[in-house]
């Protein structure tokens, strides 16, 4: 083997060894999460040596975000983690800050109004293969009683996104119209819906969807 081939493969086994590792970091251990690794040809052994990194990431993590709440006292971390002096301690706030992707945040007791910059991917693929987008600034206003989470799962490399799916009292609006052009606005109109029954919220990398799960509905 001369040196040039077993480099190539001393980065290849590196590569998929630190991608193995991330995948087992993140994996979903529910009961139809276990069935579904089942079908793809993990063998059990290999599940449950996933499952276990994974409960032992979650642990981890669960201790750093307790440290940190414990740090804000009488402020409020706005979206980008600094402090505002002067308000009142808010856990809420605190923490949907840091797991919803958003450029501006606001919770209330019966709501959670998020606002940021979305793509909206419609209609069917163009020649390229590709399907149109349209993108705008959106505030969206969820109503926390009564929601219903269908789904929270994290991603996992290569089989799937991480999703948090919820049902309940939603409303949805441009912000900044004015700014875009005559086509945009008119594919706005068409295609999105101010009032969705069910929305999948953008969450950050590293956030803990079975927590928001738990802390978003009343």
């Amino acid at each position: 083997m001369t040196i040039r081939k077993f480099l190539s493969l001393t980065s290849m086994t590196i590569l998929l060894l630190f991608f193995s590792a991330q995948t087992w970091a993140e994996t979903d251990c529910s009961k139809e999460a276990i069935g579904y690794y089942l079908e793809k040809g993990f063998t059990p052994e290999q599940v449950s040596r996933m499952c276990q990194v994974s409960a032992h990431n979650d642990a981890t993590d669960t201790t750093a975000n307790t440290a940190t709440a414990t740090t804000v006292d009488g402020q409020v971390a706005d979206a980008s983690g600094h402090n505002r002096p002067g308000s009142l301690n808010n856990d809420d706030f605190v923490f949907f800050s840091k797991t919803i992707l958003s450029d501006s945040l606001t919770v209330t007791p019966e709501t959670l109004t998020y606002v940021g910059e979305e793509c909206i991917i419609y209609d069917e693929e163009d020649i390229t293969g590709f399907r149109p987008k349209v993108c705008g600034v959106l505030r969206t206003t969820i109503n926390r009683t009564g929601l219903v989470v269908l789904r929270a799962v994290k991603g996992v490399f290569i089989f799937r996104d991480a999703q948090l799916l919820v049902k309940g009292e939603i409303q949805r609006e441009v912000i900044n119209l004015d700014s875009l052009d005559s086509e945009d606005r008119k594919t706005f109109a068409r295609i999105l819906d101010p009032t969705p029954e069910t929305l999948e919220i953008k969450t950050r990398e590293d956030a803990d969807l079975k927590e928001v799960a738990a802390r978003l509905p009343l």
